[in-house]
């Protein structure tokens, strides 16, 4: 006999404890599950949906910047408008003095890139 919780799925769910319920649809913080509850959604995952599900004026700007320009790798020789635009927003009111920002593309380089930055910073003081 089967496990109670083996199914036709191909993906490995991260819970064993009973079989994932499916989300059928989302709209600002909920989420619509096929068996009629709704739930909210506080995970924001990695951050893509902490503005909420289904925002028209959000798609509607991703889109634009899609069609326009989809990526831009942080590590190339090249900017564009949407990367200036988002530095001078993050450094508008100078907090703690920053006059730089860096775009990465995940949060290990986002760690790599900070104790790099502090290495250099006592470097340059010259102490350890």
């Amino acid at each position: 006999m089967a496990h109670p919780f083996v199914t036709d799925s191909n993906v490995l769910h991260r819970s064993f404890s009973g079989l994932p319920e499916r989300v059928i649809s989302a709209s600002g913080v909920t989420l619509f599950l096929d068996s009629g509850k709704q739930i909210l959604d506080a995970s924001a995952g990695p951050a893509v949906s902490c503005l909420g599900h289904g925002r028209d004026e959000v798609a509607e700007v991703v889109a634009q910047q899609i069609r326009q320009l989809a990526y831009l790798y942080s590590g190339a020789p090249f900017t564009c408008d949407a990367t200036e635009k988002l530095a001078s927003i993050l450094l508008e009111n100078r907090p703690g003095g920053l006059s730089k920002a860096i775009s990465v593309n995940s949060s290990s380089e986002a760690t790599d890139a900070a104790i790099k930055l502090a290495t250099q910073y006592w470097h340059v003081k010259g102490l350890p």
